[in-house]
């Protein structure tokens, strides 16, 4: 019980105390003036602590909705990654990200030709035309404007069979703000959010600023 109940008790008792003294009367009287006091002070504090223990503590009712409501941390997250078009062998582990550890990828292409590199396979690749994934497969999902992107959403339209999802994006169906959702090769999940898009004289695409998180498969 909380300070405030045994406070409440204490004055409960101090009461009873004095209705069983305060007024002159034979012992047997008092006696029983006390027992019928003792009697309301046990059934006052048994029905203050059945109404308190009833009571939801506001703390912990907020805390727990709040650890339902959150989403699970992502396993990777950055702020800003910027992708760039690759034309040539020396450069093309700018053009790719692998998701899964965060490092630039590589194209489904063997043997493997190019700067050394952290990442596998390329989740996430930009050309002139857009962006695609690094073996082509459909692990690309657009999100609507009137969606909110996140692992809840991403990992639902993921495993949705009727989710359009895709190999490929074209830059006209990205702008600033656009969220994609992404199943990496290794069946983790991921929501890349677009910042930025610069393109040259001709409309076609150069350098591509993105954030991402990514979620590790459970």
């Amino acid at each position: 019980m909380s300070l405030i109940n045994w406070i409440v008790i204490g004055v409960l008792a101090l009461l009873a105390g004095v209705m069983a003294n305060w007024v002159p009367r034979p012992q047997w009287l008092r006696n029983i003036h006390l027992f019928i006091a003792l009697g309301v002070l046990v059934a006052a504090t048994a029905v203050m602590n059945f109404v308190f223990q009833s009571e939801p503590d506001e703390n912990t009712t907020a805390i727990g909705t709040r650890e339902l409501d959150e989403e699970p941390r992502p396993a990777i997250a950055t702020d800003t990654y910027v992708l760039r078009v690759s034309r040539m062998v020396d450069t093309n582990d700018e053009d790719k990200i692998d998701l899964d550890t965060g490092c630039p990828g590589w194209g489904d292409m063997w043997p493997r030709v190019g700067p050394p590199r952290c990442g596998e396979l390329g989740d996430v690749v930009v050309d002139e035309e857009g962006i695609h994934t690094g073996d082509d497969k459909p692990r690309l999902l657009l999100l609507g404007r009137e969606s909110a992107g996140g692992h809840t959403s991403c990992l639902a339209g993921l495993t949705d069979e009727s989710a359009r999802r895709v190999g490929k994006l074209p830059l006209a169906s990205l702008g600033v703000g656009s969220e994609i959702c992404v199943k990496t090769d290794f069946e983790n999940t991921g929501l890349v959010r677009i910042k930025d898009i610069a393109t040259d004289q001709n409309g076609e695409l150069r350098e591509l600023t993105i954030s991402y998180q990514v979620w590790t498969k459970r």
